[in-house]
Parts: structure tokens; sequence; C-alpha cells
């Protein structure tokens, strides 16, 4: 959806403690805990990688880091809150009767909204 842009130096997310790994990494990694995430890290330098980035970071290299791009606009954070609000009390609700289902379309439609007033608000930034 928004553009999310990470590169950490490998060295610096090594300072962290394994519970601080674990809470930067939540939801991005199928590792069970820190120490996991933390021997990860340890054989990446290893393996002589400096910085750690993302799949959104075009032309990012490991040993050299982001090349770096044109900017582009964020999405503020409240319709980040607003979009985690409303996906958490679609996925809430259960399809058992035919309120419940008009409810989760409800909401649906509240967070295609939302998506598609982000994407008119990029075109009207990239002109």
């Amino acid at each position: 959806m928004g553009y999310t842009h990470l590169v950490a130096r490998i060295d610096n997310l090594l300072e962290h403690s394994d519970s601080d790994l674990m809470e930067i990494f939540e939801g991005s990694t199928t590792c069970k805990d820190g120490a996991e995430i933390r021997v990860h890290l340890e054989c990446r330098k290893a393996y002589g990688d400096v910085f750690l980035g993302n799949s959104n970071c075009e032309g990012f290299s490991p040993i050299t880091g982001c090349p770096g791009h044109v900017d582009k606009p964020s999405i503020p954070t409240k319709m980040v809150l607003l979009l985690r609000e409303l996906e958490a009390k679609k996925s809430s609700l259960k399809m058992f009767t035919v309120h419940s289902m008009a409810q989760k379309a409800a909401y649906q439609d509240a967070i295609n909204l939302i998506n598609d007033m982000y994407k008119d608000e990029l075109g009207v930034y990239h002109g």
C-alpha cells in the first residue's frame, strides 16, 4: 500500500537486546525469538553484509545500502491507525449472521475508501 523504506546497519541492530530485536522485526520474520534473529544477523555480518533493507528499496545492496530515491509521501499516521482499527474490527466478526456479514462489508468499504483516497493523494503529488 504505502512506501515503507527500512535501511539499518547490522552492527546497530546487534547492539539491541533479543527482546528489542523481536519487537523490531515483529510481523516480518519467521524466527521464534530474538536470539534466532541475532544468529541470522550475525551470519549476514559474517557473510560480509553491512546493511539490512527491505524489498521496497529498488537497487538496495547489503554492502553499500540504499542508492537513494525520489521521496514519496508516507501514509499519515492517523490513516494507518484507522486502517488497523478497521481491519481488526473486520477480522473479529464471525460470518454467522446477515448482520455480521453486512458489518464486515461496511468495514471493507471503509478500508477501500481510505485506500482510494490515499491513491488519489499520490496521483496529485506525482502530477
